[in-house]
């Protein structure tokens, strides 16, 4: 199913500063059940839609949103007389498979930015104790591993990390950093993998 839900800035904006940067918190989870519909969100078919002239603003996604329904939608605003938009999205039925986050770039927004070498074309990556296994069951190994420093403002400073898989069959190409999480036995509150300098292995026990 597709949604299209209004959002609108309703704060005074400075004119005289260049672009303003735009980080807001969207339940989707909660839009779809407003709207009476069902299944959960497809990250990868958001789109913010510029009122004024329908066109699709570029924007970024928090990590929340690799794993979850809610999370943080970050864009700069250009021009501060264009205050209302649309926020677009897909939702997927029981069975099918969620994407992962990997968006064509990301615009320099100014709300502790990730270090983006970002000009639509693959770059390296980096990575502590890595490891290539299919973590998603899609038929392609991911690459695995630790993160050991600083990522990004907010986020843990080391942990437990995959790069999925993404592209086609016939390429090694991976998507953003997801970080994997843990549940104690009897619980469902998951956790991020405690630690400064992390290493870790990784096997199939099933």
């Amino acid at each position: 199913m597709r949604y299209a839900v209004p959002f609108s800035i309703t704060s005074t904006l400075p004119a005289d500063l260049g672009h303003i940067p735009i980080s807001a918190d969207i339940d989707f989870a909660e839009l779809v059940q407003k709207a009476e519909g069902e299944g959960r969100l497809n990250p990868a078919s958001i789109q913010l839609v510029d009122c004024a002239d329908g066109s699709v603003i570029r924007h970024g996604l928090s990590e929340d949103l690799a794993h979850a329904d809610f999370g943080r939608i970050e864009f700069p605003i250009r021009d501060v007389t264009r205050r209302d938009y649309e926020i677009r999205f897909e939702t997927l039925m029981p069975g099918e498979r969620r994407p992962h986050l990997a968006p064509p770039k990301v615009p320099l927004v100014g709300v502790g930015d990730l270090l983006r070498a970002n000009d639509d074309a693959p770059h390296p990556v980096t990575l502590h104790s890595f490891d290539l296994r299919d973590l998603d069951g899609d038929g392609r190994a991911d690459l695995i591993g630790t993160w050991n420093y600083y990522h990004r403002p907010g986020t843990p400073i080391s942990g437990v990390i995959a790069y999925p898989r993404i592209g086609t069959e016939d390429e090694f190409r991976v998507g953003d950093l997801v970080r994997l999480r843990y549940r104690d036995p009897g619980s469902s509150t998951l956790h991020y993998f405690p630690g400064t300098y992390l290493e870790a292995a990784f096997g199939d026990l099933t």
